[in-house]
């Protein structure tokens, strides 16, 4: 079934450079869910059985007041889960990766192309089941919505700029795996995922400029679930960021990337 969705794309793909970035994704992507008995389904089941626990906790547990809790967890959830997905494999890209590397001398900045288009197929069906429930229980998207891709771009540019960072940066030191599990898990409670933003700012005001994150999952949640714009200074801090965290990683790349193979 991927094959047929995919096969008009990878024919207009005129580059081999391109056409090589696509199969990439593709190996990835499939290696992710086509291993297990369950395949694709993984892609939907595993942040849904997340939401459940979490809806349970926060809902029931520590009776969190909030409206159509569970979409509101869901909409934050998944592009939680793309940026992390997304760096924790870029922390280990280059030694998965070394027989591209070595046999092909394929360009390395492929190799995080590939890796973000990849987890971003995965995304996508997340983000199909997400508008399917939210329709279903009556929250019918505005044109607001158009907004989205935008925030699922940025969030693409932090994922691309976060694993190529933590990838060189694990050249040099290993224990930065342990420090990056730290961060993210700071990061995981701090990114307005289980409770309002305006609820966050209200006692950490600096946190709006601390934690990109913050204005992804509040914009977010206004353009499909409440059928408002966009809050425009989160969203171009957020994208301020995203440019630059890119630009670092691009001067680190650049300063680095001929010393992958003796590093590894």
């Amino acid at each position: 079934m991927i094959n047929k969705l995919i096969a008009p794309i990878a024919a207009r793909l005129e580059s081999n450079r391109l056409e090589r970035i696509w199969k990439l994704a593709l190996v990835d992507f499939k290696k992710r869910y086509y291993n297990d008995r369950l395949g694709l389904v993984w892609a939907l089941l595993h942040p849904l059985l997340r939401i459940a626990v979490y809806f349970i906790i926060f809902k029931y547990v520590f009776s969190y007041r909030q409206d159509n809790y569970g979409i509101f967890l869901f909409a934050g959830l998944i592009l939680w889960m793309f940026f992390i997905e997304s760096t924790k494999g870029g922390l280990t890209i280059f030694r998965r990766k070394r027989y591209l590397i070595e046999s092909i001398q394929v360009n390395k900045l492929d190799l995080f192309f590939s890796h973000i288009l990849g987890v971003a197929i995965g995304f996508l069906f997340n983000l199909a089941s997400f508008l399917i429930i939210m329709i279903c229980a009556g929250i019918l998207p505005s044109w607001d919505i158009l907004w989205l891709p935008s925030l699922i771009l940025n969030v693409m540019l932090l994922s691309f700029g976060g694993a190529m960072i933590l990838a060189i940066i694990g050249l040099y030191f290993n224990d930065i795996t342990h420090a990056w599990d730290i961060v993210a898990l700071f990061g995981f409670w701090t990114a307005g995922i289980f409770f309002r933003v305006e609820d966050i700012l209200k006692h950490f005001p600096w946190m709006k400029w601390a934690h990109p994150f913050l204005g992804i999952v509040h914009n977010s949640r206004n353009v499909t679930m409440y059928g408002e714009p966009p809050a425009w200074d989160m969203y171009l801090y957020n994208w301020i960021a995203g440019l630059i965290m890119v630009a670092i990683a691009m001067v680190m790349y650049y300063a680095h990337n001929h010393k992958v193979l003796e590093r590894l």
